[in-house]
């Protein structure tokens, strides 16, 4: 809604700042030479009739994927640096010799379907029961799939895709949004409209979601829902209607609402979120209450419609709400094809899916991931800043190389409008030791007496120098890498090795990447002001936290609860069953293990190490 309000009021300047090296996806380009070949060959290649292909191309970044559209190849999809692209033989033998990198997957791609969707490895051959995996490579699974299949499939995995062939290229967005420095300034106006967003509105419309028990697209109760969302925005003297559309012999809608603009109506701000729901255990038809998916992102757009109902902007604003996504983004993807094909002028989507959680520290320290291409990294950077200026939540952006595959910004990102997607705050890895701390009377009462007997030390000049140097680092370089992009490399690392299930070689993976982060990325970090300095070297702690909790995880070798180790699945063995203790001095690394309950008989040992002190301690 912020970025709505910011977007609505007028006319906005470009003026990005160079934002450094990126660091979850680092893009590099083909040549220009092999590029030029690989258009040619195709526009002269014979037309044939040979077998058409489904395969896959590595690209890195934006530039290369629209130059596969360019040359005339129907692109299906862009993940994770590669491209899933339609080819005859004759096209696939000549890339071949191009020296391009590609692989034919599947073949006969005209009675196929095919899906994207994020799978952690362990549940893979889940998966693989009821879709063909064609392939999988950082958690995303390329399927070939019928339609209910690919549902029961998404059960295991979360951001079910479907793939279409992709048409036009261009970046429709010519106007981008403000710099991060003009977004800097607080604007009293947008504070004001802010104060009338309420939580007990917003509350409300998710219960009263919730309550329809099921809003599976194909059910009477989804219907329903569409029903009772187009008469919410009546209420607020919007154009309401319905964007119909047919999936699988059904007749599904979107609900549309807009408030046209006062000068310039023909540009639009979209804010979206689907409105469907699934449940990933039982039947669908009958329970899929789906209060957080995404009843909570509905009422965030609902809530952005009420309160902004009430002012004049310049620019169109579209409150869209979605069926269809969970069963591949059909919703959207229709919507967003229309808008292509009548050249509507898209200047933002914001589109939020899953909202209602908060930070849980220390798990994680910040609210929500803003995710943004190439292309809306602008617009992600932007909103970002009108959260931290107008809300108590905490976000971080992450960019990724293309447009990121999963939620119902993902059509309207692959027809060239700026996209990005709002979600809840991931947790930086899921075994987070950061709650160990010594508290206490004990520890305060011995911390005090230590101070007031020991000798002032020796105070090291060159050990003061050398810290403020590293603290001040990013405050004296003017571009480079933000804390953010900083944070959530970090997060992603933990996330992907050291999360639900361990190995040793993910462990070592996960350790080579952090070392990457500190030999190549820390030293780019740069902040403009005292509170991204102090988030700077927040991070840079987090990094050594997040190292010495790898080391650590890497050194027990067994399972236990909360901890499972596939290489080594046995539950407590006795000789692990310790407490194990991980050390960090002088830049070496050292564990030890301790038995439980080392510390013996509480009360003597208490007495024992406050003889000054006895009498006082009532455990047993």
């Amino acid at each position: 809604m912020l970025l709505l309000l910011s977007l609505g009021r007028g006319t906005l300047n470009v003026n990005q700042r160079n934002r450094g090296t990126q660091i979850l996806h680092s893009a590099r380009f083909l040549g220009m030479a092999v590029t030029f070949l690989f258009a040619i060959s195709l526009q002269n290649a014979p037309a044939g009739e040979d077998e058409t292909h489904l395969a896959l191309i590595d690209v890195k970044g934006r530039a290369e994927w629209s130059r596969l559209l360019d040359a005339g190849l129907p692109v299906l999809a862009v993940y994770e640096g590669r491209a899933a692209v339609l080819v005859s033989g004759t096209e696939l033998e000549s890339l071949s010799r191009q020296d391009v990198k590609v692989t034919a997957v599947d073949a006969n791609h005209q009675h196929n379907r095919y899906y994207l969707l994020h799978v952690q490895g362990p549940n893979l051959q889940m998966v693989e029961e009821h879709a063909v995996v064609l392939d999988y490579w950082k958690d995303m699974a390329l399927l070939r799939a019928e339609p209910c299949g690919a549902e029961r499939a998404a059960r295991y995995g979360f951001g079910l895709t479907r793939l279409v062939e992709w048409s036009g290229t261009g970046e429709r967005t010519k106007s981008p949004v403000q710099s991060a420095a003009e977004s800097s300034q607080w604007d009293p106006f947008i504070q004001s409209i802010v104060s009338n967003v309420s939580q007990e509105e917003i509350t409300a419309t998710i219960r009263r979601l919730q309550d329809f028990g099921t809003r599976y697209s194909y059910s009477d109760s989804c219907r329903a829902a569409a029903e009772y969302l187009s008469e919410r925005f009546s209420r607020l003297d919007l154009s309401v209607s319905y964007d119909l559309y047919e999936h699988e012999g059904q007749t599904l809608a979107n609900v549309v609402a807009v408030r046209h603009g006062r000068t310039d109506s023909s540009q639009i701000c979209v804010i979206c979120g689907h409105y469907d729901s699934m449940n990933d255990s039982g039947d669908p038809w009958t329970i899929a209450p789906g209060a957080d998916d995404n009843a909570s992102g509905v009422g965030a757009v609902v809530e952005a419609a009420r309160v902004l109902s009430s002012y004049d902007f310049n620019s169109t604003l579209f409150f869209l709400c979605f069926s269809g996504e969970e069963q591949g983004l059909i919703g959207s993807e229709h919507f967003a094809e229309w808008a292509s094909d009548n050249g509507v002028d898209i200047r933002s989507v914001i589109n939020v899916d899953m909202i209602a959680y908060v930070a849980d520290p220390p798990h994680d320290s910040w609210d929500v991931n803003i995710y943004g291409d190439d292309l809306s990294y602008d617009l992600a950077l932007f909103f970002a800043d009108m959260v931290d200026h107008y809300s108590c939540a905490t976000p971080c952006v992450v960019r990724t190389a293309h447009p990121q595959p999963g939620s119902d910004h993902y059509p309207f990102a692959l027809k060239g409008y700026r996209a990005i997607f709002g979600v809840d705050a991931q947790l930086v890895g899921a075994q987070d030791h950061s709650y160990c701390a010594a508290t206490g009377r004990y520890a305060g009462r011995k911390a005090a007496a230590y101070v007031k007997e020991v000798a002032q030390g020796k105070v090291s000049r060159d050990q003061i120098q050398k810290e403020k140097d590293r603290v001040y680092a990013p405050a004296r370089r003017d571009s480079g890498i933000e804390w953010k992009e900083f944070h959530a490399g970090i997060a992603r690392i933990n996330q992907y090795y050291n999360s639900e299930f361990k190995t040793e070689n993910l462990f070592k993976m996960g350790l080579g990447a952090l070392e990457r982060m500190e030999k190549e990325f820390a030293p780019q970090l740069y902040a403009l002001d005292p509170h991204k300095l102090l988030r700077t070297v927040e991070d840079l702690t987090m990094l050594e936290h997040s190292k010495m909790i790898m080391q650590a995880s890497l050194a027990r070798k067994a399972s236990r609860m909360g901890f499972q180790r596939i290489d080594y699945p046995e539950m407590d063995p006795p000789e692990w069953n310790k407490f194990l203790i991980a050390k960090l001095e002088n830049d070496k690394f050292t564990t030890s293990l301790k038995e439980q309950r080392f510390w013996g008989n509480m009360k003597e040992q208490y007495e024992a190490h406050n003889k000054d002190y006895t009498g006082v301690y009532q455990g047993k």
